[in-house]
């Protein structure tokens, strides 16, 4: 390539900005711009011309350059994000919906590998459980899910495809749950089964707190069936 032959001068509402066309192309917008999909506006001195906010521009430039600090300002982040949304930038979108608290959900699915329709698993849980939980003994679990280094702020769907004791990591992380949420936790699991789990989870460094809720569960069920079996 020729030495300047990938400088693109842009015109964004009045605004001249000077880039490379490897940059713009990250973006949807101007990949499909380059691609001669569309027919090129220029102005008077030959530069390409977008009819958008100019200054806003500088945020949307910026993060495709790897800057991703973005403003506080709530009203500048909204229209940011419409930018976003525009140009085709899913990731700053993502982020900034999240700064925003408008996208703290991610939705959780979980193939425990069986055979029956019953394989998939679903939860949906906050982003903030989620950095919790993986602190706190489950980041082996989601490990293959989430490579190094994977920003849970661009995140809003994890596959969790079968993994080897994936029906009682399940137990584990509803259990951990059920604790953060204060709720007495419950499982039709059987109690030999659940002991398995209480062991999988002291061996990742599942907190106390969680193993002792299936614990007090077991407790639960044995009070339960012996008091089935004194009224028989």
């Amino acid at each position: 390539m020729l030495p300047g032959h990938d400088i693109v001068k842009l015109d964004v509402g009045g605004t001249v900005y000077k880039t490379t066309k490897s940059t713009l192309l990250q973006c949807s917008y101007f990949s499909t711009m380059f691609g001669g999909n569309w027919e090129v506006n220029k102005d008077e001195n030959g530069d390409i011309f977008i009819d958008r906010d100019g200054q806003l521009f500088a945020y949307i430039l910026a993060f495709l350059r790897g800057n991703t600090r973005l403003p506080d300002d709530i009203a500048l982040l909204k229209t940011i994000g419409q930018e976003a949304e525009f140009y085709g930038i899913e990731s700053l979108a993502s982020c900034i919906a999240f700064k925003l608290g408008d996208n703290d959900n991610i939705d959780l699915r979980i193939d425990t590998g069986l055979i029956q329709a019953t394989g998939l698993v679903q939860r949906v849980i906050t982003r903030k459980t989620l950095l919790d939980a993986i602190e706190h003994g489950f980041s082996a679990f989601f490990e293959t899910a989430l490579p190094k280094g994977t920003d849970l702020r661009l995140v809003n769907s994890i596959d969790v495809a079968h993994h080897h004791a994936a029906d009682m990591w399940i137990i584990l992380l509803d259990a951990y749950l059920f604790g953060k949420a204060g709720l007495m936790f419950t499982d039709n699991t059987t109690s030999y089964r659940l002991k398995q789990v209480i062991a999988l989870g002291k061996r990742w460094g599942v907190p106390a707190s969680t193993l002792q809720c299936i614990a007090d569960h077991i407790g639960a069920m044995k009070l339960c069936d012996s008091n089935t079996e004194s009224n028989q």
